[in-house]
């Protein structure tokens, strides 16, 4: 809950940035800020103002804070300070008193001065009036204030005054530190407080506080503990480690980390080494390149490397080339196959009958078993210009040198005598031919 409307405050931050370690990571802990007095009240506002505020930093090592002035007004005793304690878990922290006057509404810590600490000045508020007003109904009083006889002189100003401030001084001016001593005896050793988690946390205290000494979880380690004794020592340099190669080899170090700069075998090479300011750059694209062609033919690149895509000389075909279609027409050709042509194909290469000579063809008949009808021949014969010039030679001695006879086929039965020439016919299985004169030539037995 906020003070009350009126009363001066200080929002206290740790910064723009917060606590931050050397190398900019935040800090973690908490920041305690404990009056210089332990009792400030204010009758003004109906306000006592008692113990310590702790604030914890946030991720990034910073907080806000609303304090009570140190000299707000309406409270006494006024000029009194704040103790800082800062206690971090990752570093060691620090002590110091600081001043937060109500003219400083928004204050950073790093801008605030440190200074002494103070207790502050003048008596706790007192309702009924101020001192100096008592002194002066006391001086002026005519009754017994002093509670002695009426005949004994009364204090004077002076007198009054300078036992006020006495009294103000006084350590116990009212004879009552014994009582306030029994509230909190030493004797007790804190026994008699009325929560101890609440008291530690007041304190500033955290878990470990509690903790017993151990080697388990929820314990502290003690100072001779021997995981502690035994920890590499950061002024040893890591020389006490008991295997430095074993030290690398869990680091997951190469055999790298213990060479030596240079340029022979066993080291490894400086940033500015020739070798490597040589290397080619990849933001140059291989434009940096000695020679372009010396690099191809390192590579084993043809000269097809370097030429466009297109259907001329000195280019070379894509993918989708329409001269690379299945369906593309042949060029005429035929010339080439002729006999004068560049490509000649023979009869025999296709499976074809020569133009000359007694030529036979699979399935052809012999003239057993088919006889000649001109003046055309049987169409299983091949070449029957052939077979022509055969009959010719075989049959014109017969008939005087000239062939007039007719070609007769009958029922296995020999026909007449021609009036003239010779007839040729089958027999039995048998050619024969007959002359007008009706003499019998059998030209191929059965």
């Amino acid at each position: 809950m906020p003070f009350p409307s009126g009363v001066q405050t200080v929002t206290l931050t740790a910064g723009a940035s917060g606590y931050r370690h050397p190398d900019g990571t935040p800090y973690v802990g908490t920041i305690r800020f404990t009056p210089s007095v332990s009792r400030v009240t204010s009758a003004t506002h109906g306000v006592i103002v008692l113990g310590a505020v702790n604030v914890t930093l946030s991720a990034s090592g910073n907080f806000s804070v609303e304090l009570l002035s140190t000299d707000a007004s309406g409270f006494l005793p006024a000029g009194r300070t704040y103790r800082v304690d800062e206690e971090f878990t990752n570093a060691p922290g620090e002590a110091y008193n600081i001043s937060l006057p109500a003219s400083s509404a928004v204050v950073g810590l790093p801008s605030v001065a440190r200074v002494e600490a103070s207790t502050g000045a003048g008596a706790a508020y007192d309702p009924a009036g101020t001192a100096a007003a008592l002194v002066a109904a006391h001086a002026v009083a005519t009754t017994n204030v002093h509670g002695i006889a009426d005949t004994a002189v009364l204090e004077t100003t002076a007198g009054a005054t300078a036992k006020v401030t006495a009294h103000v001084a006084a350590t116990d001016p009212h004879g009552d530190r014994a009582y306030a001593d029994t509230k909190l005896a030493k004797t007790s050793n804190l026994s008699d407080v009325a929560s101890a988690a609440t008291a530690r946390t007041n304190l500033g205290l955290g878990t470990a506080a509690v903790a017993n000494v151990g080697t388990g979880a929820g314990t502290v380690a003690a100072g001779d503990d021997s995981r502690i004794t035994g920890a590499a020592q950061k002024a040893s340099n890591l020389s006490d480690l008991g295997s430095a190669p074993t030290a690398r080899t869990n680091l997951g170090l190469g055999d790298a980390a213990t060479k030596n700069v240079g340029t022979a075998s066993g080291t490894v090479a400086a940033g500015d080494d020739s070798r490597v300011t040589g290397a080619a750059q990849k933001a140059s694209n291989l434009s940096d390149l000695a020679s372009a062609s010396t690099a191809r033919s390192n590579l084993g690149l043809g000269d097809s490397a370097t030429r466009n895509v297109g259907t001329s000389a000195g280019t070379v075909a894509a993918g989708n080339d329409s001269r690379l279609s299945d369906a593309r027409t042949p060029t005429a050709h035929a010339s080439s196959h002729a006999s004068a042509g560049s490509d000649p194909i023979s009869p025999s290469s296709i499976g074809a009958l020569a133009s000359t000579g007694d030529q036979l063809f699979t399935g052809e008949l012999s003239f057993v078993d088919r006889i000649p009808v001109l003046p055309g021949f049987d169409p299983a014969f091949g070449n029957q210009a052939i077979r022509k010039a055969w009959a010719d030679a075989t049959f014109l001695p017969l008939a005087g040198g000239t062939l007039t006879g007719l070609l007769y086929i009958g029922n296995n039965s020999e026909p007449s005598a021609p009036v003239s020439g010779g007839v040729l016919y089958v027999q039995g299985g048998a050619l024969k031919y007959k002359g007008s004169s009706g003499t019998v030539t059998t030209i191929a037995p059965a």
